[in-house]
């Protein structure tokens, strides 16, 4: 086994240790700062809750520079946060859900309480937060569908009735990157009854992966937010919560390179040793040819030759949204009733190439919209007795619109015209293929190029499929606590759900490009008349032949019924130990597959369209202990989960199959500590040992080197999943002086180390990720009374190329396609508050 940190990070976090070490008085009583959260729906300390959660600071992550989950996921162990070509991968515990744009996450986001359904909703900007909580492990009672791998809260500030005017503005750059960022908060009580506060970003960036087709940096971002959040004590114990969010961004360019370029794969094909048909690897002849086309290793690790250069000057994706919240309390002698209304406008957009490389192969033009409302209503007991409950019921209603237009350029920039013809395929009927004007892959074979069609310099086949979703969830939750004993609880709790998804799923296909496309076959399989006969059949040829995909409209439905429970024990060992055990059921909701290559040939739904529902059974044992007079905190927990009827996918050349083929057990160990070593230290960290493994997963996609070798399908059984290290920790040390009579100098290191894990599906060694450790730190000054901030900060000091998730590029055999983090980051941070 390899060891967790290697001996240069040893040193690194030794000559920190002393740094802060050295000058170290230990000043009377040091304690720990209380942490509340509110995981359980209630508040109450981190050591208070029985379950596995970490919380941080909404201040800290504003310290180093951090605005996006995907940041946030380097401190927070078990987590992984990363963009994917069709979504976001979220994963806790290793536990996850793939790329279909059908599949809904794993691990469920909550803003303020309200559900954010849709993975890209989880690489959105984030701005003056309270506090992020991320729930480990199913949470079915209390949160529902989508969070057998857990949860994560975040919670903005809000601004109480009675606060004084205050405020503050801060302002980053961060200069390897031209990142600037500007944040503003005003918060104060226009009357005794009434706080509001307002929040507002701005931040731009040119992006740290350089653009070799195009010259340019990417992803250029520019991006607004803005929040305004009331408060009003309506009475003495009725409080209201109001809260409107704005969220605009603007992308030039992904974060993908090509790490893997594997010319053997054409070596083999071209000698006639490989399974693979033309199809697999039409795109790597393209990349080949492309002009100065590499893989991105050594010193062009952040380098790319990304583009589409015949359709348009590079990628770029557009976000935009609008959520508002209100939520009140209302204090009735005994009882507590607390009612929580959300509403989600959600907007994207994608200009994409998606064959990730500089020959003209397959474009993507994507786009979704939601609109979310959801209603909460709870009962809560605040008994002095042995018995107390929360009872609740939940209503949510979607309804979303996607899109996506694929391109095939079917000359590849006229790579294919330098190949000899092959000989038509004699099931097509013999035709001029001169006359059709298109140049095209059918079946392993090349059409010899011919006359451009209806004008266009550039001849592609379309594929343009929507997917319209209305769905309904419908819930009630109890959760029960009694007290056996005057230091034993027993909690039980249920949740009842019905969900109810109706889709509209139709494709059309045609020829052209983005800004001149030509519709020529109607979901109902009529032709428009827009195309020659001859071209429209060939057209229905090469969608139905290679690729498999035929036009059809469809309307479908599904129900489903769920009765989640879950049982804890709660221990009150000593004044200071806690210790818990449960049980819990959850589930993730089925549906049906994006993917357009489901239908029969007559248009009728296929197999491969719908998928079933996920569950996931649960125990959990855990410790928390504070120790040496409030001066420590400690906590151990041995987890386990198994997952029956895995929701998984594969990719195969540009579409996504699904299915539920795979069951997995995920278990493993999580430690963690904080110590006040002094009123100046404090130093702590967090361990986790996670064992994954697919108890059966026989449907499992190939390699495109298995592929080549004619497989397609393996067998992942007793393998170890993707996104799953089987090691991976933090480490902290925070110092903190006054200096200079009127300043306090604060100090602070962060190690985060993750072991070896997968990054896609089929377990590719391409797309395996290499252990690592990241180290951030920040030094910064600020008076006593608080008013100004000057701070140097840095994230990934060690400048590690490390990959969030990787895809076997489309039509590309041999090509590996990686999201790449951000390299060494060093910025200055300057604030005033008031």
């Amino acid at each position: 086994m390899k060891p967790i940190f290697d001996r240069k990070t040893l040193v690194l976090a030794v000559a920190a240790a002393q740094f802060v070490i050295l000058d170290t008085v230990a000043f009377a009583q040091p304690m720990l700062e209380e942490v509340i959260i509110t995981a359980r729906k209630r508040e109450e300390t981190l050591m208070d809750a029985p379950l596995a959660v970490t919380a941080v600071g909404g201040e800290a992550m504003n310290k180093e520079g951090i605005t996006n989950m995907e940041q946030l996921s380097s401190k927070v162990p078990g987590l992984q946060v990363g963009r994917t070509a069709q979504g976001t991968n979220v994963a806790i515990r290793g536990i996850g859900s793939g790329i279909n744009k059908a599949f809904e996450q794993s691990a469920g986001m909550y803003v303020d309480g309200i559900y954010q359904s849709r993975g890209r909703q989880f690489t959105q900007s984030l701005v003056d937060l309270q506090r992020v909580e991320v729930l480990r492990g199913p949470q079915g009672t209390l949160f529902g569908k989508n969070t057998i791998a857990g949860a994560i809260k975040v919670e903005t500030a809000t601004s109480l009735p009675g606060e004084e005017l205050n405020g503050s503005l801060t302002m980053d750059y961060e200069p390897d990157q031209s990142t600037g960022r500007g944040t503003a908060v005003i918060a104060g009580s226009p009357t005794d009854s009434l706080g509001a506060r307002l929040a507002v970003r701005y931040q731009e960036s040119d992006g740290y992966v350089k653009n070799n087709t195009f010259n340019r940096d990417e992803a250029q971002k520019e991006d607004t937010m803005m929040r305004l959040s009331l408060a009003w004590d309506a009475t003495d114990n009725l409080r209201l919560v109001g809260k409107v969010s704005y969220t605009d961004m603007e992308s030039d360019g992904i974060e993908v390179v090509t790490p893997v370029v594997d010319e053997s794969i054409l070596g083999d094909f071209f000698a006639g040793n490989s399974a693979l048909a033309l199809t697999s690897v039409m795109g790597t002849i393209a990349a080949l040819e492309a002009p100065g086309y590499q893989a991105s290793t050594g010193s062009k690790e952040y380098d790319t030759w990304n583009g589409n250069t015949g359709y348009n000057d590079g990628d770029f994706e557009t976000t935009e949204s609008t959520a508002a919240s209100l939520r009140f309390d209302w204090e009735l002698g005994d009882y507590t009733i607390t009612g929580l209304t959300g509403y989600s406008d959600f907007e994207f957009y994608q200009n994409h190439d998606v064959d990730f490389h500089g020959g003209n192969v397959v474009h993507d033009l994507d786009g979704e919209t939601l609109e979310l409302f959801s209603q909460e209503l709870r009962l809560a007991s605040n008994f002095d007795g042995r018995f107390n409950f929360v009872l609740g019921m939940y209503y949510e209603e979607q309804e979303l619109e996607t899109f996506t237009d694929v391109f095939i350029d079917g000359s590849l920039g006229g790579v294919f015209g330098q190949l000899p013809a092959n000989a038509l395929n004699p099931d097509f009927p013999a035709v001029p293929l001169a006359a059709l004007g298109i140049n095209s892959v059918w079946n392993g074979n090349v059409l010899a190029p011919g006359t451009p069609l209806a004008g266009t310099e550039m001849i592609s086949i379309i594929r343009s499929p929507e997917f319209d979703q209305e769905s309904e969830t419908k819930a009630v939750f109890a959760e029960v606590s009694y007290d056996l004993t005057d230091s034993l609880t027993m909690d039980f709790g249920v949740r009842y759900s019905e969900d109810t998804k109706d889709v509209r799923k139709s494709v059309t296909l045609g020829t052209g490009t983005p800004d001149d496309r030509i519709i020529a076959i109607n979901a109902d399989g009529s032709a428009t008349g827009d195309l020659d006969p001859l071209s429209t059949a060939l057209l229905r040829a090469i969608w139905g032949g290679p690729f498999n995909t035929h036009p059809h409209d469809q309307d479908l439905t599904r129900s489903e019924e769920h009765f989640d429970p879950a049982v804890r024990l709660r221990w009150e060992a000593t004044d200071d130990t806690m210790v818990y055990l449960s049980w819990s059921q959850g589930y993730k909701s089925g549906g049906f597959n994006f993917s357009p290559d489901t239908a029969n040939p007559d248009g009728s739904v296929g197999d491969d369209t719908e998928f079933e529902d996920e569950a996931a059974e649960a125990w959990e044992l855990g410790v928390k202990s504070t120790v040496w007079d409030g001066r420590a905190r400690l906590s151990a927990i041995l987890f386990n989960t198994t997952i029956e009827d895995l929701q998984v996918t594969s990719f195969e050349g540009v579409t996504f199959k699904v299915g539920n083929a795979a069951e997995v057990t995920v278990q493993g160990v999580e430690l963690e500590t904080q110590v006040a070593v002094s009123d100046r230290l404090e130093i702590g960290g967090a361990l986790t040992f996670l064992d994954h493994e697919y108890d059966s997963y026989k449907g499992a996609p190939c390699t495109i080197r298995q592929q080549s070798d004619g497989c397609s399908a393996q067998d992942l059984s007793g393998k170890r999943g993707a996104f799953a290290p089987e090691w991976s920790g933090t480490m902290y040390v925070d110092y903190t002086r006054e200096v200079f009579s009127n300043w306090l100098l604060n100090a602070r290191m962060d190690l985060a180390y993750k072991g070896d894990f997968f990054t896609e599906g089929s377990l590719d060694q391409a797309g395996q990720q290499d252990a690592y450790t990241k180290i951030n730190g920040r030094l910064g000054m600020s008076t006593l009374d608080g008013k100004w901030d000057l701070a140097v900060y840095g994230r990934n000091l060690t400048d590690e190329a490390t990959i969030t998730s990787s895809l076997g590029a489309p039509l590309s055999g041999g090509i590996m396609a990686s999201w790449i983090e951000e390299p060494r980051v060093v910025g200055v941070q300057f604030g005033y508050n008031f």
